[in-house]
């Protein structure tokens, strides 16, 4: 069995954003200004509204238990039964659950790797929130009997035959090891049961329409949806199109949901029910070099240790971040360490014994959680000690970054080894009596001495640093976390234009790559930049290498022909660079002083970009790419405001300003001292915000990023 090294610009990694309650509130006076009619079936015309729930599942890899690259799947489910299957990307931003109203286009392609072998989706070409998804109802433990009921259906999809699994080795393996390790895992909140079953029956659907396949089994066992049921489909193991499993996400322990599997393996049931529950994979994060920084690459379930990571012959404990985000880690078994803390030593417990002190929390600046762990051969990871290890996984200290979407947590390397080496690296354990940091320097880790009875370990937070500031932008480097974005092209407060690119702690640039008055994004890893022309998710549209790792970088058109391009600065010298393309700079000045701000727009409006000083509230501006003095200054704003650049109205004559004050954007129309022209609001106020035009009109708007 292998794996695949995925970087997340080469194979995007699909999204389940779940946005706040104020972007729902957008969507929802969204979909206010689209034709509410009847539910529509999945004949739909192009241009149609189709009202229903937004459904969305998990395909895993097809090739049975080595999960590889699948992809999320999304369905506009109408109340008749009926489903019309769109593009995830289309409707990121939208929580599953939630009713929405969508205009669909007509059939498109799509990238994800089990996209063929479906019917085709259909293309969204507006989409509203009608109203939110329910809430689950509350976890509660059991005192005995069934909290999640499973009904077991083996199927014949169209063009299989069946295998020789039977229904009682399904129902023996949902009633055994895989209720044991859920009711273990979550400390009885779950107890699984198989309440029905039925041998095998035929479809007329496929695996190419799941949806119809599940519809038909749900019907054939009276199977009807509600929370804490689950519809189990075992599809022979040879059933033409099917991926390894597909499940429903949820968005609790209680949410049930319907899923489907090819064989009967407990790591396979478990992983595909902690779909059902609302957990993502759990993969590897590697870095060139370094621990959480810098190029860096996510394998896909690359986390063996979990039961959302590969499904092998194994079911070790549920990580600290799954089980918290599930809201099943005991209180008080998980302290929490923010970044400017104390320096403070933990002993931690291993995670198979189930007591005493399982996780430390740590919390860093930019509002990301990183959780420590021991991982021994005790309890439920005993495997870890025995001929059944045959992959060779340590024991040890580990370190793990909580996530949204496709991945809810990512195992990081302490001992990072640079790209060329990372499929042979396998090391994820601390090592002993040598401090590693990451977190950008938030935190320092030293595992003091590890045994049998734990790991004690000393916490150095460092200096509580901000997350990067919005005030970059004004560079074309957009700064914050995360992966996805949320643009709009009106200054109307509801985002337009959503989509996911790159990974969460990737350097991002915004600029109009292309020349078709467009901006769009650029992910840089080291030295490296991965462009994207157009602002979907996708991958890297092309890639080159500029300068050096640790050098700054400015975006601009710095020679007027209409495309986006790099200098890099190193103090007060330029050097630029007019063509994305690997080489050295065509030319180079000096301006200002080593340590100033800076920030880059077209000031004049003759469309070739240049550079402003920043010294307080005062703004230095030159014109040209020139050693020399500032043609003008003028003042604008407080000294500590977050400042944005870019043409706020049509018929502007070049660059000005826009000073941000938590989602209030106070936009300038010239290069004048004064009051603000115009005072828009956007997004939350933690949002990383940042500017450009993304329709080609001439007039440069607002976007955001968010963790995802």
């Amino acid at each position: 069995m292998t794996l695949q090294t995925l970087l997340a610009l080469e194979l995007p990694v699909p999204v389940v954003p779940r946005p706040s309650s104020r972007l729902l509130a957008l969507a929802a006076a969204a979909a206010a200004v689209l034709p509410v009619v009847a539910p529509t079936a999945a004949s739909a015309d192009p241009g149609e509204t189709v009202v229903g729930e937004l459904v969305q599942a998990w395909a895993e890899h097809p090739q049975p238990a080595s999960h590889g690259g699948g992809g999320l799947l999304s369905w506009i489910a109408a109340g008749n039964g009926d489903a019309v299957r769109v593009p995830t990307e289309d409707v990121a931003g939208i929580e599953a659950g939630a009713t929405v109203s969508v205009v669909v286009g007509g059939e498109v392609a799509e990238a994800s790797p089990v996209a063929a072998d479906l019917e085709p989706a259909r293309e969204v070409l507006a989409a509203g929130v009608v109203a939110d998804a329910p809430a689950d109802p509350p976890v509660a433990r059991a005192a005995a009997g069934t909290t999640n009921a499973v009904t077991v259906v083996m199927v014949v999809p169209a063009g299989a035959t069946p295998d020789a699994r039977t229904r009682a080795e399904v129902v023996a393996a949902v009633d055994g090891p895989v209720a044991a390790f859920w009711a273990e895992q979550t400390g009885g909140a779950v107890q699984l049961g198989v309440t029905a079953s039925f041998d095998w029956f035929q479809a007329s659907a496929g695996c190419a329409d799941p949806y119809a396949l599940w519809n038909q089994a749900a019907a054939h066992a009276g199977w009807v949806r509600a929370p804490q049921r689950h519809l189990l489909l075992y599809v022979p193991s040879d059933a033409p199109g099917c991926a390894s499993g597909l499940a429903e996400i949820g968005s609790s322990l209680t949410s049930g949901g319907r899923l489907y599997v090819r064989e009967a393996a407990p790591s396979v049931l478990a992983h595909e029910l902690g779909h059902n529950f609302g957990l993502g994979h759990a993969s590897l994060l590697q870095c060139d070099g370094a621990v959480d920084a810098g190029a860096c690459g996510v394998t896909g379930y690359g986390d063996w240790y979990d039961v959302m990571g590969i499904s092998w012959q194994q079911l070790g404990s549920l990580n600290a971040a799954h089980a918290a985000r599930l809201g099943v880690l005991p209180a008080g078994t998980a302290p929490t360490v923010a970044a400017g803390a104390p320096p403070t030593q933990v002993t931690l417990a291993p995670v198979g014994a189930r007591t005493g002190t399982r996780a430390l929390r740590l919390t860093d600046p930019a509002g990301r959680t990183y959780w420590l762990e021991y991982r021994t051969a005790t309890g439920r990871d005993g495997w870890l000690g025995t001929a059944g290890n045959w992959r060779g996984l340590q024991s040890g200290v580990q370190l793990r970054l909580a996530g949204d979407g496709a991945d809810t947590s990512l195992l990081l390397d302490p001992t990072p080894s640079g790209s060329a080496q990372w499929s042979a690296d396998g090391a994820t354990a601390f090592p002993v009596n040598i401090p590693v940091s990451f977190a950008g320097g938030a935190f320092t880790v030293t595992v003091l001495e590890a045994g049998a009875q734990g790991a004690r370990l000393e916490v150095r937070p460092g200096q509580a640093v901000a997350a990067p500031p919005a005030a970059t932008q004004g560079t074309g480097e957009i700064g914050g976390t995360g992966f996805a974005y949320f643009l709009n092209d009106a200054f109307s407060g509801i985002a337009n234009w959503v989509f996911a690119y790159g990974s969460p702690l990737d350097s991002v640039f915004v600029g109009d790559w292309d020349g078709d008055g467009v901006d769009t994004l650029a992910v840089r890893r080291g030295n490296t930049f991965l462009v994207r022309d157009s602002n979907t998710t996708g991958a890297a549209d092309r890639t080159f290498a500029y300068g050096d790792p640790g050098d700054a970088v400015l975006v601009g058109d710095w020679d007027g022909d209409g495309r986006d391009t790099l200098a890099v600065r190193r103090g007060n010298q330029y050097l630029v660079r007019n063509s994305l393309t690997t080489g050295v700079a065509d030319g180079s000045f000096f301006y200002g002083d080593p340590g100033d701000v800076v920030l880059v727009g077209d000031w004049d409006g003759d469309r070739a970009d240049s550079l402003t000083v920043r010294r307080g509230a005062l703004w230095f501006v030159k014109n040209g790419l020139t050693t020399g003095v500032a043609d003008t200054t003028f003042g604008y704003g407080d000294p500590g405001d977050t400042v944005l650049v870019g043409r706020w109205r049509a018929g502007q004559r070049g660059d000005t300003l826009a000073v941000r004050r938590g989602n209030l954007y106070h936009l300038r129309f010239s290069l004048t001292s004064g009051p603000a022209d115009q005072v828009v609001a956007y997004g939350d106020v933690t949002d990383t915000a940042f500017a450009g035009d993304w329709n080609a009109d001439g007039v440069d708007t607002l976007g955001v990023r968010r963790p995802g």
